[in-house]
């Protein structure tokens, strides 16, 4: 019986960790203001967010130091990944 519960258990926690990382939760929807490309924080406009600041931690660059893309960060943990002209490319989930 205790190996039952364990397994329903685990279970439960694949599910909700499957539902953390859904693009369908609405924390990681591209209709979350948050993640949004409007929002000025992830927008190309935003400086942070330039492949001409060179000091910028958030640019994507190839091996070859060329640009294309840029990583912000979430306030409540996680990333967005957006590419240089500021399309929405994909999320990492907290």
């Amino acid at each position: 019986m205790k190996k039952l519960i364990v397994l329903s258990l685990l279970s439960n926690l694949a599910v909700a960790d499957g539902w953390d990382s859904s693009p369908f939760n609405f924390d990681n929807s591209e209709y979350n203001f948050d993640n949004s490309k409007y929002n000025f924080n992830n927008s190309k406009y935003n400086f942070d967010n330039s492949p001409y600041n060179l000091n910028s931690d958030r640019i994507i660059r190839s091996p070859s130091g060329k640009p294309y893309g840029y990583i912000v960060p979430k306030v409540n943990g996680g990333a967005n990944v957006f590419d240089l002209k500021g399309n929405r490319k994909g999320y990492v989930a907290d």
